[in-house]
């Protein structure tokens, strides 16, 4: 966090003499009117401050895509490179007094239950604003059966809205936006999707994954 202190300055001129003596303001010339002693303190939030978080969500995301690999019947190892569609983000926008991205992100952690209170914010991952992905698994994935077969990539975001107020009821608002897992998924172009595969959303994120890569006509596509 910057800090800066407002004062008086007088500009100088040393004439060809090697005598001081100070110069008046050009005319028109803008001078920048003193600060209260506190004002940078105004533009940090205080410490503590109460949040309050509203508009979350926590969306499965797809952000990696193989093109449809073809398995005889004995299946077999996918080769298909999965591709990047998207990149998560973790970060924070909010108007008002300045606070620390890490300390807000902590906060939306606190409240989804990715974090405890006993937990110090500078270790979890989830506050790491500007944090990019992990690299897609390499390791191989291997039908057993024949069929049309992509794998996909996603990620569970999470992200809210919020306000917060300090005691003397100064307040920022803003939004927060990191993720929780990575994960992956794996469908046939040509069987339908049923449900969801343990997680919120994978049955959409799944149907969303065949159109793109198997085509919308595909059976995965219009579960």
């Amino acid at each position: 966090m910057r800090r800066w202190t407002a004062g008086c300055a007088v500009i100088a001129a040393i004439a060809a003499t090697g005598a001081c003596t100070a110069t008046e303001p050009a005319a028109g010339a803008r001078t920048a009117p003193p600060q209260p002693a506190n004002a940078a303190a105004a533009q940090r939030g205080c410490e503590d401050g109460r949040y309050t978080w509203f508009n979350i969500e926590r969306p499965l995301r797809l952000t990696g895509l193989a093109a449809p690999e073809k398995k005889g019947k004995d299946g077999g190892a996918l080769r298909h490179p999965v591709r990047r569609l998207s990149t998560p983000v973790t970060f924070v926008t909010a108007v008002g007094p300045e606070l620390s991205s890490r300390d807000v992100l902590f906060s939306l952690a606190l409240r989804i239950g990715e974090a405890a209170p006993g937990d110090a914010a500078g270790t979890l991952t989830f506050t790491e604003a500007g944090r990019g992905p992990d690299d897609f698994d390499a390791v191989a994935t291997t039908p057993s059966g024949a069929g049309r077969f992509v794998r996909w990539a996603d990620v569970q975001a999470v992200e809210a809205d919020f306000r917060h107020t300090c005691p003397g009821g100064r307040t920022t608002t803003g939004h927060a936006e990191s993720w929780t897992v990575e994960g992956q998924g794996l469908l046939d172009c040509d069987q339908h999707v049923d449900s969801d595969s343990g997680r919120p959303g994978s049955h959409a994120l799944a149907r969303k994954a065949a159109r793109l890569s198997c085509g919308p006509d595909a059976a995965a596509a219009r579960s």
